[in-house]
């Protein structure tokens, strides 16, 4: 080793650093010291970087679980509305009364919702208004909110309160529209608006929201995977359509409407009341959009015993196409509805509609007795489905009018049989069994009109049943007893008269208690007093308006 020369060998990184930080100790510590916290920094950003994103991860966690929850919570109260107040086909439209010379009067009719339903659906609405007000960036809470709001308009509507649905039902469609791919609900909503503007006696509107509800659907149905509930709103926009233009006082006017109680007055003596007359035609426009809405719904992929709705409108649209007259029938109708029953006892929309339809029989100008014994028979098996229906739901308003309208005709139509029948034992039966049936009507109408003091038409029907049960009692010499019947309703009636909502239709009744009362009179032989109801009656008759604008709503 002491011969080998000695090489320099040039410090490490390490050693310089050491040598600069002994020559430099505070520009080193104040170094060290600034690449410590440094490190701290980064570590601790690094920390908070990961608990921010844990977080932000709880939080969209939490917002999707509040937004599903919003969701259910809708959906929950979408099941408590449609057990309540579900969306019906065939909902309260005007109703028509014959006028003194066989006109059809529309007289307006406030949708009929008992108080129970009434204040569930107010408590209910305000758990919608609540979720209407829902704002926020999400999709789902945009839809839930649109949806809301069309719920609210759709409540308003059945509690009667039409300016107020109107603006939920376009607040809706705003924000349908602000969503996008929403056709489906805006098609709904405008067949809601188009119920709207026919309560407020907007007929074009109507027409209009119906015809935009129908050009939304016909390019979703026109493509190939054009879904089945697309298919079914469109045939049942088609439906109300048709039907709503049915009952368009300003149009063609009235054909049929309402509750089975239509044209169930006895043709007026002497006043031309005697022809059979009838409906007119159903408008050539209504049977096209009738005929395509069946065609979508014969569809064998419709028509199934899985979807029975698509059958129920089915037979509703049997029913629109079927004008009653003598010899006609709703013979399609009533087997459908006839198998719904059967299939689905427990469902009362469709044993309500099978009563209705039954009762759907002519029951004015009939003279040949096997028509008149036919719609006897269709009345009795009508009353059989809708006394079921008063059995288990007593308390539902739309049942109670459909009873008492159905023993109104009955009544009427056991009097014809009764003046036709050759035999007194055979006459004396069928006016007993009429007397029985419209003061059933008159019962059941009077508990109508308790329950509902404001609406104009209960009262003017209730006079009209009364007038009838008065020339019932005419008719079976029960003189006494029709004059105090007929005095009372007259009074009552006169009250109605002088009201502009009920003014033309009352005065038609009131004309015909005069009529009645005279000839009540007359056979008790107080001519004096009969000739003075008689000029009653006259009177009366020459301050309606002319014929022509008598349908009008007032």
């Amino acid at each position: 080793l002491e011969g080998r020369p000695i090489t320099a060998r040039p410090p490490s990184t390490i050693e310089k650093f050491t040598k600069w930080c002994r020559r430099n100790p505070a520009i080193a510590s104040l170094s060290g010291l600034a690449a410590l916290l440094l490190t701290l920094v980064a570590v601790s950003t690094s920390i908070g970087f990961a608990r921010t994103n844990a977080a932000l991860r709880r939080v969209e966690l939490e917002r999707q679980k509040a937004e599903q929850t919003l969701g259910i919570s809708l959906q929950a109260l979408d099941r408590v509305y449609k057990r309540f107040a579900p969306d019906r086909l065939s909902q309260q439209t005007n109703v028509t009364m014959q006028g003194i010379d066989g006109e059809q009067l529309a007289i307006s009719s406030q949708p009929m919702l008992s108080k129970e339903t009434a204040a569930l659906l107010e408590d209910v609405l305000g758990f919608y208004d609540q979720f209407a007000q829902q704002d926020g960036a999400s999709m789902l809470l945009k839809t839930e909110a649109a949806k809301a709001n069309r719920r609210v308009g759709d409540i308003h509507r059945q509690l009667g309160d039409y300016e107020e649905s109107n603006t939920a039902y376009l607040n809706a469609i705003a924000m349908y529209q602000d969503i996008g791919d929403s056709e489906l609900e805006l098609a709904k909503i405008n067949s809601g608006l188009g119920e709207v503007h026919r309560q407020l006696g907007e007929y074009e509107n109507a027409k209009q929201s119906f015809l935009n509800a129908i050009d939304l659907l016909e390019p979703l149905v026109e493509k190939e995977s054009g879904t089945d509930e697309a298919r079914f709103e469109l045939a049942r926009t088609l439906y109300l359509l048709a039907k709503r233009r049915l009952h368009d006082p300003e149009g063609a006017g009235p054909r049929r409407g309402g509750p089975p109680g239509d044209h169930s007055k006895p043709p007026p003596r002497g006043r031309g009341g005697d022809r059979p007359g009838g409906p007119p035609p159903l408008h050539p426009e209504d049977v096209l959009h009738l005929e395509r809405a069946v065609a979508l719904l014969e569809d064998p992929n419709l028509n199934d015993s899985a979807r029975p709705e698509y059958q129920f409108l089915l037979a509703l649209c049997y029913r629109e196409k079927t004008v009653p007259g003598p010899g006609r029938n709703n013979r399609q109708s009533i087997e459908l509805l006839q198998a719904l029953c059967e299939q689905y006892p427990r469902l009362p929309e469709y044993r309500f509609e099978l009563g209705v339809t039954l009762a759907e029989v002519p029951v004015n100008g009939l003279r040949d007795g096997q028509l008149i014994s036919d719609s006897i028979d269709s009345l009795r098996a009508s009353l059989q489905q809708l006394n079921l229906l008063a059995k288990s739901h007593p308390n539902i308003a739309r049942y109670t009018e459909a009873r008492a309208h159905t023993n109104h005709k009955l009544g009427t139509l056991l009097r014809s049989a009764a003046r036709e029948s050759e035999s007194q034992s055979s006459r004396d039966t069928s006016y007993t069994d009429a007397e029985k049936h419209l003061r059933t009507a008159i019962e059941l109408q009077q508990s109508q009109c308790e329950q509902f003091p404001e609406s104009i038409s209960e009262q003017i029907w209730l006079g009209r049943m009364r007038d009838n049960l008065a020339g019932c009692l005419h008719q079976s010499n029960q003189f006494e007893a029709a004059l105090a019947l007929i005095e009372q309703s007259i009074t009552e009636t006169a009250t109605i008269a002088v009201s502009d909502a009920g003014r033309v239709p009352a005065k038609h009744v009131l004309i015909a208690q005069y009529e009645t009362k005279a000839d009540i009179l007359s056979d008790l032989e107080r001519h004096k007093d009969a000739a003075a109801a008689r000029r009653e009656a006259r009177k009366m008759r020459d301050s309606l308006p002319p014929p022509h604008l008598r349908h009008k709503r007032r």
